[in-house]
């Protein structure tokens, strides 16, 4: 009888491309919160209470913002109905503002700005006047007189003029205001009497109002407009030579939540996957496929995206009011879900990621064993192979691995051979020089194996997961 070596070199990442009998050893057709980003298999990092205090209220939440406001740190929280403000303190949540009626579109867009010398964040809706918020209060942005009370929903500054657009009376518009060095500011959108080149204004982004604008995002040499069939781009400096370009058709509605800038490019999640803005083109990623099954029953509508220093993460609408998170690793090309925990909006900060949820606490994203208490249920699958031989019997011999796990802590290895299950327990893993064997049952002309934690417990193995297989073929 003979013996084969099945080895998996290094893990990657979760992929549903293709029918998992072709796929290479290193990626996943089903794995949850786990890490590969040194190439071991490790349980996913969880979450903790950025602050202890809870937020006041019932209602979800559309948009979260931690970052300075001038000189001052600020965690602002907004809601269909309010916008909450951390006061640090009396260590407690107060109600920065109330909307007049409860926000129906449920989209907010903010940016940072500066208004009559004073630092501020502006928060857009679509359905109220510009609001400037301090962090310790909310005023109305601009005037009727100064052409500026619109009731825009996406805002962003590009070449020191701020740009908005989303106005349901005027969807393909966008607007400009003059350059925040002159009196009035960015507050002031109307015609300047100086020049031409210092006026505020508009532009009609593209020809027909059944392609609405649906987001803008500012890089350092462009502005990006989003509409929902079609992307567009305006370059210059100065109202004479604006340039407005279309890029591309969109299949889908883009969230403008979804795109997350990098460098003079970025990355934003449609229906059919993941693409990637180069600072001139934007094309579907080439693994945009990966995640094609989890996309195909999410809704990406609302999608929320944040970035860390290589590692993006989107939140989607999952079925049955289930969320969804998932992980892309841009140095690697690799994605992972994480799933066991919800998420209403994501914020970056300083490089990391700051999460709300309807648990009404901000929460610091992967920098704990646990989500906030509760165990991470964390799995790798092996794809279901039978090696290139169909007619071949494999017998399950024994599992080699490496690597170490918590204290007390136990790993469930389970196999399939045939689609027949056998479970076994692992207790624990000692030290990555030491080999950990597993001694097999079963065999089959198919086989797979899944590793899991038992308890929320976290686990790291090494690369080079090795199964032995004795091999032969029926007489008869």
């Amino acid at each position: 009888m003979a013996q084969k070596l099945y080895r998996i070199q290094n893990f990657l990442g979760l992929n549903q491309a293709i029918d998992e009998g072709s796929l290479d050893a290193a990626y996943s057709p089903d794995c949850a919160n786990i890490d590969t980003s040194c190439g071991r298999l490790e349980t996913a990092k969880g979450h903790t209470k950025a602050i202890a205090a809870l937020i006041p209220g019932r209602d979800n939440f559309l948009s979260l913002y931690v970052g300075e406001i001038g000189t001052a740190m600020c965690y602002i929280a907004i809601t269909r109905k309010y916008i909450y403000s951390y006061d640090m303190t009396n260590i407690s949540w107060s109600t920065l503002y109330t909307f007049t009626a409860p926000l129906v579109q449920n989209r907010v867009d903010y940016i940072n700005a500066t208004c009559d010398g004073e630092d501020c964040l502006l928060i857009a809706t679509g359905e109220t006047q510009l609001l400037k918020c301090t962090g310790t209060a909310c005023t109305a942005f601009g005037s009727e007189e100064l052409g500026s009370n619109h009731l825009c929903n996406y805002v962003a500054m590009y070449q020191n003029r701020l740009f908005s657009g989303g106005e349901s009376t005027a969807p393909t518009r966008l607007c400009y205001s003059q350059p925040c060095t002159l009196a009035g500011g960015i507050e002031n959108w109307s015609e300047s009497t100086e020049s031409s080149e210092l006026s505020g204004g508009y532009i009609d982004i593209g020809p027909t109002e059944s392609d609405p604008i649906c987001g803008i995002k500012a890089l350092r040499n462009q502005l990006l407009i989003f509409k929902e069939k079609s992307l567009y781009r305006l370059i210059g400096d100065r109202p004479s030579n604006f340039t407005v370009e279309r890029l591309c058709d969109l299949n889908s509605r883009v969230a403008h939540t979804a795109f997350v800038a990098r460098g003079d490019g970025g990355f934003f999640m449609a229906r059919d996957g993941l693409y990637v803005y180069n600072g001139v083109n934007a094309y579907r990623s080439n693994d945009a496929d990966h995640i094609k099954k989890i996309l195909g029953t999410v809704n990406t509508a609302d999608c929320r995206a944040a970035c860390t220093s290589n590692k993006l993460v989107f939140k989607l609408d999952g079925p049955l009011l289930r969320d969804y998170c998932v992980e892309y690793d841009i140095n690697r090309g690799c994605y992972m879900l994480r799933t066991g925990f919800m998420a209403d909006a994501f914020c970056e900060y300083k490089g990391e990621v700051y999460m709300i949820n309807s648990n009404r606490y901000i929460y610091l994203y992967d920098n704990s064993d646990t989500y906030d208490g509760v165990p991470i249920e964390a799995y790798w699958k092996t794809p279901c192979t039978d090696l290139g031989d169909k007619g071949e019997i494999k017998g399950l011999v024994e599992l080699y691995i490496r690597g170490e796990s918590n204290t007390g802590s136990s790993i469930c290895v389970e196999t399939y051979s045939d689609g027949k299950q056998e479970l076994y327990t692992v207790d624990g893993l000692d030290s990555p020089q030491v080999v950990k064997d597993v001694r097999l049952n079963g065999e089959g002309r198919t086989f797979a194996v899944r590793v899991s934690n038992l308890n929320g417990g976290h686990f790291s193995i090494c690369a080079g997961l090795e199964l032995l297989l004795s091999c032969r073929r029926r007489v008869n």
